[in-house]
């Protein structure tokens, strides 16, 4: 495991997202939906919000580096049901697409023609941003989660979870 290449970095970064992305639905399953969408100061005003726009973002980035025809949408509703489940299959979808690459079509140059952004640069570039960007996300909905008196938030560490690799 410590002697990775790229390949195999992204294949654990995708299955860590997976994990992480699981490991805070299953916090905040159990919580009412109304104090899922409750509004505090932050990039995107609620939990729901926040997750909706993560989902949003792995569904876009995969569209873009697939050869796939995946669909894309924005979500309006926020619904934590739809959310939840709509965030593992995209981070599943993420995983098995990763492990489905080979060193070969993970070097592969994918292009980017956004009115925001364009360009092109190797496939794993944009796949460790687009995680990457969901790290940074859960980081958001955890502090938006203590704003709101909400305990217990799970580690979503990705030492944590390499370490939890190492003991199996």
């Amino acid at each position: 495991m410590y002697n990775m290449g790229i390949l195999q970095l992204i294949k654990n970064y995708a299955a860590y997202n997976f994990w992480a992305n699981d490991r805070i639905i299953n916090w905040l399953k159990d919580y009412d939906e109304s104090v899922l969408n409750q509004s505090v100061p932050s990039s995107y005003d609620s939990i729901l919000k926040t997750m909706a726009h993560n989902l949003e973002v792995e569904k876009f980035w995969l569209k873009v580096i697939t050869p796939l025809d995946q669909s894309y949408e924005k979500i309006n509703a926020y619904q934590k049901e739809n959310i939840f489940s709509e965030m593992l299959i995209a981070s599943q979808n993420i995983v098995d697409f990763t492990n489905n690459m080979d060193e070969e079509s993970i070097l592969t140059p994918v292009t980017l023609d956004q009115p925001w952004a364009n360009g092109t640069m190797p496939r794993f570039e944009f796949l460790h941003h687009c995680l990457n960007h969901s790290t940074y996300h859960r980081g958001q909905i955890i502090t938006i989660a203590h704003q709101l008196n909400l305990s217990k938030a799970p580690s979503t560490d990705q030492n944590f979870y390499n370490l939890s690799l190492l003991k199996k």
